[in-house]
């Protein structure tokens, strides 16, 4: 079985992460994690994890792989792009051993809870404005075709249900050039502003 994952794999609470503090969401997330391994895997007890730290986003890839090889799982490594985690081939045999690594590795470095909680509407305001600003201007230069933005108003009434991503429509064009621009503008453009989660 072949599985691949990227910085949003992380579950996402059941519970109104609003409502939340920072330690209750983080255990509502584990909870959840484990809950989906349990179904699959139900003879399996839940095994007691410290937790070492919380990670950014931008941790995640490396400190999770680095975590899957000390479980025993080298196959794991970046993806092509180096924004997420290629997982490799799992053989059936051992998937219930490489999911139960999945969930101790979470539970060690679990993502910081802050990235789990939905968008102030601060946020998404500073979000639009690099995205029709900044953002968009560093695709243009790399040649891509981005469409008249929606008014500020529109996208936040939208941004769940049908988000309006300029590197959506980079995308394609970026896939049509081949995987070196596909890795360029990846790089080139970030999605989020600097300091964006500080």
């Amino acid at each position: 079985m072949s599985l691949s994952g990227c910085i949003g794999a992380e579950p996402v609470s059941t519970s109104d992460p609003i409502d939340l503090t920072d330690e209750q969401l983080a255990q509502s997330i584990l909870d959840q994690s484990w809950a989906e391994y349990s179904a699959r895997f139900p003879d399996v007890q839940r095994p007691r994890i410290e937790r070492v730290r919380f990670i950014t986003g931008d941790e995640w890839p490396t400190v999770i792989s680095d975590c899957m090889h000390s479980e025993g799982f080298g196959q794991v490594g970046l993806n092509v792009f180096e924004d997420g985690i290629d997982f490799g081939v799992v053989p059936a045999e051992q998937e219930a051993a490489f999911e139960l690594a999945r969930y101790v590795c979470a539970a060690r470095f679990p993502l910081n809870p802050k990235l789990q909680r939905p968008l102030s509407d601060d946020q998404l305001f500073r979000l639009y404005d690099y995205y029709v600003g900044d953002h968009t201007a560093c695709l243009e230069s790399l040649g891509y075709t981005i469409p008249e933005p929606p008014t500020k108003q529109v996208f936040i009434e939208t941004h769940l249900a049908t988000p309006w991503l300029p590197i959506y429509f980079a995308a394609p064009q970026a896939r049509a050039r081949g995987i070196d621009a596909i890795v360029e503008m990846i790089k080139s453009c970030p999605q989020q502003p600097d300091g964006f989660w500080d």
